[in-house]
């Protein structure tokens, strides 16, 4: 494989040996692996790796630290979209693993029930959960199927509420949905501190 380069470093007399076991084997050629390092770096290192592949050495110092930091890198974070932001901020890994536990046909924590009642409440719920990874199925979120009704009748939102919570002017909603937009603006202003406060730590960190 090295052929062309037997001439350049030769053998001792009678050394039948190609240049990768006589600088690398456990019987080395005096002196010939200093002598490839310093007058052939690249050469060194593809006879190191030779030599490695035929169980001549180990791997080096730095192949091992290169190794251990592969194994010790942290995984990349997940990214989570806008609605599991808002599901993380309202429910917290403890309280979902509470509510899952909590799952008898009495619990008020009841999903079954939940979805029927209060169907974005559950979603959140289970979208927390889906997102700390104890549900495998990701929740389809929940939408108006039905006119309000008298017990449900719009109110028009101020124009300071329509820019808290980043809709159009004029914008009507029931009680149920003003809640939702409330829920859903204090959950986010609440992820966004934390992410600064998560930024800030690890600046200073």
């Amino acid at each position: 494989m090295f052929e062309e380069y037997e001439s350049k470093f030769p053998p001792n007399y009678g050394d039948k040996r190609d240049l990768t076991e006589r600088a690398f084997s456990n019987n080395p050629q005096p002196g010939l692996k200093m002598q490839i390092k310093k007058q052939a770096p690249a050469l060194y290192k593809a006879l190191q790796g030779e030599a490695q592949g035929r169980g001549y050495i180990g791997e080096t110092k730095s192949q091992w630290v290169q190794r251990l930091a592969e194994v010790q890198k942290p995984a990349a974070p997940k990214r989570l979209d806008e609605d599991e932001q808002i599901a993380r901020s309202i429910n917290s890994e403890a309280e979902i693993e509470r509510i899952l536990a909590n799952q008898g046909p009495t619990s008020p924590d009841n999903l079954v029930r939940l979805r029927k009642t209060e169907p974005m409440k559950d979603y959140y719920v289970r979208l927390a959960a889906h997102s700390y990874g104890k549900l495998s199925n990701r929740p389809v979120k929940p939408t108006a199927t039905k006119p309000a009704t008298d017990s449900e009748s719009t109110f028009e939102l101020s124009s300071e509420l329509c820019g808290t919570f980043n809709v159009k002017p004029g914008t009507h909603v029931t009680l149920t949905e003003f809640a939702d937009l409330t829920i859903k603006h204090h959950a986010a202003r609440k992820a966004e501190t934390e992410r600064i406060a998560a930024e800030e730590a690890n600046k200073a960190a």
